[in-house]
């Protein structure tokens, strides 16, 4: 029977608060664990996980499960293990916390860029991480883009400089470095007044840099124009705009500046201003500029104001005979001698292919013909190449207010016409003879000929029954149906080889170039078409047009066999001399599809038979 017994007892109600406070400390710690959302790890020194919280499986997908028992190393991207490995021999080694960003594996595959701070106990890591995928990616792409900018302002065909918020500088691009005479090295930082000097185009004056101003008032800057002076002292024109550079919190970072060398503009732009009122040929004022002259210098005070018109005599037919640039030469020589008749105020102008408007402010009539006299006396004495300069000028004054200016131009005109009716006549039959004269020194034998095609031709016409007044019109046409060959380079009309085809179709030319002069001089106007088709066959073969049969004027017709036979029987260079009765037989071969079987009879029986000797070959 128990009768009794003995025992001890101990409070505990305290160690039982304590085991209980422990407990929640526990469970406190272990919530504030896992509804972090940075990432929590305990791992060995080698990298073992030992427990994690379940930010590892909100945001890499991986169950603690999975995890634990795992290293760390099997998650890594292989491009960063080497880092997290550095970041463990050194907790080792110091057992001081690391920083270190790796690239740590999905559970789905992918990557996310994690920030890691760790600490070792000795025998434990105690990490935390934290998702900054988003940040390293925008980190990137700011990278990229200032690289892009950069690579931009560098590589433009404008120059460009950057300046930080200060005006200093901290980007210069190549074309930037050659105009400013500074390189990026030694400009890098200096305030932008030291690199980029600038001053105003018309006063020389130094200006308040664009970089300043923007910084100051916080505005961009469209283009305008500067002088800038580089660092050798070389000016150049330039035109610059300047943009202000702001961070992400809208604040002014910097200016950029982007200009350019303009002064092969100007110079451009000066020249087609130039060209817009002046002859390109002569540099006098052209049309456009003389038009406008007369509205501004039609005042009182330039009363008596005398309008003078001159055309050059016979251009068209220097043209014609001995090409434009012999022309382009006579039309530079007159616009020199013309113009050192002016006077200071005078205004000279070329408004046509040879006409010239010269404006006489404050001159009376009696003056205007004393300047009149001046230019013709100098331009009688001037030669370009074998051709005088002649003038045709014709002058009206407005001595009133009242007097309409157009009116005056027309009288200035009208007077010219006139004059020209006089001198122009002269000079074209002088250009004429002086053709003739050149082809004979040309080609010496070209005389003869001539004079024999005259010469059978009027003999033809006349055989044929033509009036004696046609009869002397086709003596002229055979006189100068050849004129044009004055055209014709020599080596190739006198050349004894056969002809190239190009060689050829230049001697082709020479009819139309007769034509062409023969019908500029009113003269010979009515024989020009004559000579123009003395190169035309019956068979529709011949050339300029290749007329056929009657299509052919008589007295073209005519010229041709004239011009054959003497040619047949004339000295050339180019061909050997035939005998008469060769020639008369080739003529005869050749009638019905060269020549006119009529002209060609009548020539040598009513003609040639007359020369005597001749009736054995009828």
């Amino acid at each position: 029977v128990i009768t009794g017994f003995t025992g001890t007892a101990r409070d505990i109600t305290e160690v039982k608060a304590a085991n209980m406070a422990l407990v929640e400390q526990k469970d406190e710690l272990e919530r504030f664990f896992n509804v972090n959302i940075d990432f929590f790890c305990i791992s060995d020194m080698m990298g073992k996980f030992k427990k994690v919280n379940q930010a590892w499986e909100r945001n890499l997908g991986y169950e603690h499960s999975v995890l634990v028992g795992r290293n760390a190393l099997d998650f890594v991207h292989p491009d960063d293990i080497e880092v997290i490995k550095s970041s463990i021999r050194r907790m080792s080694y110091e057992r001081k916390e690391v920083s270190f960003v790796i690239r740590f594996q999905r559970s789905d595959g992918g990557y996310r860029t994690l920030e890691w701070k760790a600490q070792s106990s000795g025998e434990l890591i105690y990490a935390s991480a934290r998702d900054v995928t988003e940040n390293k990616n925008l980190e990137n792409n700011l990278f990229i883009e200032k690289e892009l900018f950069k690579t931009t302002l560098l590589s433009v065909g404008d120059a460009v400089i950057s300046t930080d918020s200060l005006g200093r500088v901290t980007i210069m691009n190549k074309v930037a470095e050659r105009m400013t005479g500074w390189s990026i090295d030694v400009a890098l930082g200096r305030p932008i007044e030291d690199v980029f000097k600038i001053y105003h185009i018309e006063t020389g004056q130094p200006l308040q840099n664009r970089v300043r101003e923007i910084l100051r008032k916080g505005k961009s800057t469209g283009y305008s124009e500067m002088i800038l002076i580089s660092n050798s002292g070389r000016e150049m024109l330039i035109e610059d705009s300047a943009s202000q550079i702001k961070d992400n919190t809208g604040s002014i970072s910097g200016v950029v500046i982007v200009f350019r060398d303009i002064t092969a503009k100007k110079e451009r732009e000066k020249r087609i201003e130039f060209m817009s009122y002046h002859d390109s040929l002569t540099g006098l004022y052209n049309r456009r500029y003389i038009e406008d002259a007369i509205k501004r210098m039609e005042t009182t005070r330039n009363l008596p104001f005398t309008v003078m018109v001159m055309d050059v005599n016979g251009l068209k037919i220097t043209n014609d005979a001995f090409g434009h640039q012999l022309g382009d030469m006579l039309l530079k020589r007159t616009a020199d001698i013309i113009r050192m008749a002016c006077r200071e105020n005078d205004v000279l102008s070329r408004v046509g292919g040879d006409e010239f408007v010269l404006l006489l402010p404050k001159t009376s009539p009696k003056e205007a013909e004393a300047i009149k006299k001046r230019i013709e006396v100098e331009t009688s004495l001037a030669y370009i190449g074998p051709v005088s300069i002649s003038l045709a000028i014709g002058h009206a004054t407005k001595s009133k207010v009242s007097q309409n200016i157009l009116e005056v131009q027309k009288v200035a005109d009208n007077n010219m016409y006139r004059d020209k009716l006089k001198t122009g006549k002269i000079t074209k039959g002088r250009i004429v003879q002086t053709i003739l004269r050149l082809i004979d020194e040309k080609f010496p034998d070209e005389r003869e000929h001539l004079k024999n095609v005259a010469v059978y031709s009027a003999e033809i016409g006349r055989a044929m029954g033509l009036r004696e007044s046609d009869v002397e019109r086709v003596r002229t046409a055979g006189r100068l149906h050849d004129i044009g060959k004055i055209s014709v380079p020599k080596e190739i009309l006198l050349k004894p080889d056969k002809l190239s085809f190009e060689e050829y179709e230049i001697i082709r030319k020479h009819a139309e170039t007769s034509y062409q002069i023969l019908k500029s001089v009113e003269e010979y106007a009515g024989i020009a078409e004559d000579v123009l088709y003395h190169h035309e066959r019956i068979d529709g073969m011949g050339y300029p047009e290749g007329l056929k049969g009657n299509e052919i004027p008589l007295n073209s017709r005519i010229i041709a066999v004239a011009d054959a036979y003497e040619a047949m029987i004339g000295n050339r260079l180019y061909q050997k001399r035939k005998s008469k009765e060769e020639a008369i037989r080739e003529m005869r071969r050749c009638a019905g599809t060269q020549f006119d079987e009529d002209v060609v009879e009548v020539f040598i029986r009513q003609v040639l038979l007359a020369e005597g000797d001749m009736a054995n070959i009828l």
